[in-house]
């Protein structure tokens, strides 16, 4: 017998919850329970960085399941109707909320620990260090975003409505910028079980790319081929 659609959908949800239980779970466990989180609440900075972090990781998380429900919409929209495609524009909203903050919290955190002019130090780019670097990938990762979801909140208007789509594609090159940023200078990445799910993402990402557009790809490439046969024949 196969599996009722009312129960595949209960399935999903809660495998959702699920995943994306697992930044509180890491967050409160790298700050030591309730002890750590009950200290990081009575310090100004040390809390603008608690959400720093989870702003980052909720925002990364859900990027991810932005792309794989982009790259399966006709097997969601199967599953969950037409508000498939209502969540997926609803998330984007709350999405982009999450990648604006998680920069804005690292400024106010350095504001609060070391001054006002240390802290607007913050938002200009350098390249000094590997830190600096990794820093201005998740700058890079935050324009990519910036300019897809722009893409997307106004693809009625007629100046867009033919070509969103492809810079809404700038989500996928985002993702990866920011991968970066996040696998190597995260506060809990590293850490047991992100340091085994982060990976997995990125591989889950990459296969979900590939199944969106290299069908597509080699369509084209086949015409194209086609072409070049009939003009030396």
């Amino acid at each position: 017998m196969g599996i009722g659609k009312a129960t595949l959908k209960t399935a999903i949800k809660l495998l959702y919850i699920g995943f994306l239980l697992i930044p509180l779970y890491i967050i409160f466990k790298n700050l030591g329970g309730f002890e750590g989180l009950s200290k990081s609440l009575t310090n100004p900075s040390l809390t603008a960085h608690l959400f720093l972090r989870i702003a980052g990781l909720y925002a990364f998380f859900l990027i991810f399941i932005q792309i794989v429900h982009g790259a399966f919409m006709p097997l969601w929209f199967k599953i969950f109707d037409s508000r498939a495609t209502i969540n997926h524009e609803k998330f984007g909203v709350w999405i982009y909320g999450l990648v604006l903050a998680h920069p804005l919290f690292f400024t106010l955190s350095a504001i609060l620990a070391t001054g006002l002019k240390n802290g607007v130090l913050t938002l200009i780019p350098s390249f000094e260090t590997k830190t600096d670097i990794l820093i201005n990938y998740g700058r890079i990762g935050f324009t990519l975003v910036t300019i897809a979801f722009l893409a997307s909140y106004l693809r009625h208007k007629s100046f867009l409505n033919r070509h969103w789509l492809k810079l809404h594609i700038l989500n996928y090159v985002a993702f990866y910028f920011i991968f970066q940023h996040s696998w190597n200078i995260g506060s809990d990445t590293q850490t047991f079980p992100l340091n085994l799910v982060y990976p997995t993402m990125a591989i889950i990402v990459s296969t979900s790319i590939a199944y969106r557009f290299l069908p597509s790809l080699l369509k084209l490439a086949r015409r194209g081929l086609a072409k070049l046969q009939t003009k030396n024949a």
